[in-house]
């Protein structure tokens, strides 16, 4: 009972304690404007109009525009310059610009100011190196100097005054169809692809190797009026043998029909129009470092008796130089054409290959031959269409180009398909390695 009186008493104190104190929830109007209190700018009303105004007042505590920058600066490039920066930030840090270009940064992006002999976006092309495509690139050759780099042609041909563009000079140029003797129609195919100038797999530079009862044994391709390459493979194993060159067109004909009964295996096709020149061979050479049953240096040149009549249909393929060959023609991915007809076939169209790295030939692909760097390998555009047999569907000696601004450029000979499993690659001698060896028998063919 004395506990509850006690707790009765301190509960009626405390009631009365806090009725008799004043609370405040809400400030006054002169309490509450010191808390959130901000200074007032120096120029105030008129004064802010005749006074410079202040960058870091104007720009940094606040968010300004462009109109309030340039009144700071007075002068639009300054303005501009410091407006690049403010607005989305300094593009040129850090400095994208290469090889001791200055960098000078724009809304949205930069702006590199090449030094001498460079340009590019970023400064990052030296002008004096060659350019392997685009519209600064070379028709055919390219050689580099120290302040830009020179085009030149080749054999047969003229620079023009553009410094690029390679025209024939004479009426029978390599790796080209005379303009003024092509119809319209077969014009317009011959300058869109190699393939193109190979009627029924068979084309203008490519001839075959006939034994003594005019089987096709072998395949090659004319370097010059008197000049044919082949493999060595070939050469060795044939005691005599005659070359022939392509006529215009054989018996499938212009529709591509067969001849009625069909061709026996390796019965030579029959010429309709522009028949065939078969020639004799007064001397061939064998490279040095060729040995029987080896893929290595499968090469032979051969010198012919009488000179070869060139014509739309006949015509000597071009050589290019090594860079050229190595860097523009063979770049990884890009297309090639492999000529000829398999032995066993009565219809056949150019092989449309692609260029492999040699890494990859070596490791991704079951060759049976060991890879060098004189040699490369292709890969069908369509596996199936060799149906698997890669290089063994082809005949020895046979040549894959290149076409390069409308030139058909040699790039290689296949390797007997004899060395190589059935794969769907194809190996070849790579004849950018042995340009010195051409050019010496193509100078000294009796050597």
């Amino acid at each position: 009972m004395l506990l509850w009186t006690c707790f009765l008493h301190f509960s009626l104190l405390s009631s009365f304690v806090l009725a008799s104190t004043e609370r405040r929830v809400f400030q006054s109007q002169p309490e509450a404007s010191t808390v959130l209190q901000r200074s007032r700018r120096a120029n105030e009303f008129f004064i802010e109009e005749i006074l410079q105004g202040n960058l870091e007042r104007e720009c940094y505590e606040e968010r300004c525009d462009y109109e309030e920058a340039r009144e700071y600066f007075e002068d639009i490039p300054k303005t501009d310059a410091f407006w690049a920066v403010y607005y989305d930030g300094d593009q040129c840090k850090p400095n994208p610009c290469l090889n001791g270009a200055r960098c000078t940064d724009s809304i949205g992006g930069y702006n590199c100011e090449c030094k001498e002999l460079y340009n590019g976006v970023n400064c990052e092309k030296d002008v004096s190196e060659c350019h392997p495509e685009g519209p600064l690139s070379c028709d055919h050759f390219c050689r580099p100097s120290f302040s830009s780099y020179h085009c030149h042609c080749a054999d047969g041909y003229k620079i023009q005054p553009d410094g690029k563009t390679c025209e024939p000079e004479v009426q029978y140029p390599c790796g080209r169809a005379p303009a003024h003797e092509s119809s319209e129609r077969n014009q317009t195919i011959m300058r869109s692809s190699s393939g193109h100038y190979c009627l029924h797999g068979r084309c203008p530079w490519q001839v075959s190797l006939l034994d003594s009862t005019g089987h096709e044994f072998c395949s090659g391709v004319i370097l010059g009026e008197r000049s044919i390459l082949t493999a060595a493979a070939c050469v060795s194993r044939a005691k005599s043998f005659t070359v022939e060159l392509a006529g215009q067109t054989t018996d499938l004909g212009s529709l591509g029909k067969q001849p009625q009964g069909g061709r026996r295996p390796g019965q030579r096709p029959h010429i309709i129009e522009g028949p065939g020149q078969i020639l004799s061979v007064s001397h061939k050479s064998i490279h040095k470092g060729y040995q029987a049953d080896q893929p290595e240096h499968d090469l032979a040149f051969l010198q012919l008796q009488k000179s070869i009549k060139f014509s739309p249909t006949v015509f000597q393929i071009c050589l290019p130089e090594k860079d050229f060959s190595e860097n523009v023609l063979m770049r990884s991915g890009r297309e090639g054409v492999l000529a000829g007809r398999e032995p066993a076939e009565t219809e056949s169209s150019p092989h449309i290959l692609s260029y492999v790295h040699l890494e990859e030939c070596q490791t991704s692909y079951n060759l049976s031959i060991h890879l060098t760097n004189k040699m490369f390998c292709m890969l069908g555009r369509d596996s199936r269409r060799s149906r698997g047999r890669g290089g063994c569907g082809a005949l020895p000696g046979s040549p894959v180009v290149t076409v390069e601004k409308d030139t058909v450029f040699l790039t290689g000979l296949l390797i007997s398909p004899e060395m190589q499993n059935c794969t769907p690659v194809h190996a070849f001698t790579k004849l950018s390695r042995y340009l010195p060896w051409l050019q010496r028998h193509l100078a000294h063919p009796e050597e």
